[in-house]
């Protein structure tokens, strides 16, 4: 592969993980306000109620992410299939479960510290949101929108 093509290949990734940077903060600001709607209502240290809490906040920002990636960050690979739709449901599982895993894991491990509930709680989300944002990139970007589109420009 010649420099140029990679150059222009990394310049390609650099802007992609931009837009989906961009929506990801968009889509974090709905997870934080709907979780911490949720447990202003429902506040609970119970894990298995904070595990539906987490999932119903994100969700809610799970609906936007599809749309504005398939529009957005992965237009010229996106084909709005029934096949890309389901591999995008799935990841999205599997980023919950992440997202899940990690949210509990440190709401557990930080309640051992002197900090108040909610620095605890939206801390703890950060956390989470942030890697398995991650991780949805690179599954988007690898099997969701990685449709025949997807060609050597």
């Amino acid at each position: 592969m010649a420099v140029g093509t990679r150059s222009a290949g990394f310049k390609k990734i650099s802007v992609q993980f931009a837009h989906f940077s961009l929506i990801g903060l968009m889509n974090g600001a709905i997870d934080l306000l709907l979780l911490n709607v949720l447990l202003a209502v429902w506040h609970t240290t119970n894990p298995l109620a904070l595990i539906v809490i987490n999932s119903v906040a994100y969700a809610g920002a799970v609906l936007n992410s599809y749309y504005w990636n398939a529009k957005f960050t992965f237009r010229r690979e996106s084909q709005f299939s029934a096949k890309e739709k389901t591999a995008f449901a799935v990841q999205a599982l599997v980023s919950l479960l992440i997202s899940n895993i990690v949210f509990i894991s440190f709401v557990y491990l930080l309640n051992f510290s002197a900090l108040p509930v909610w620095m605890i709680e939206n801390g703890s989300k950060g956390i989470s949101m942030m890697l398995s944002s991650l991780c949805s990139y690179f599954f988007m970007r690898l099997f969701v929108f990685k449709g025949s589109k997807l060609k050597k420009r």
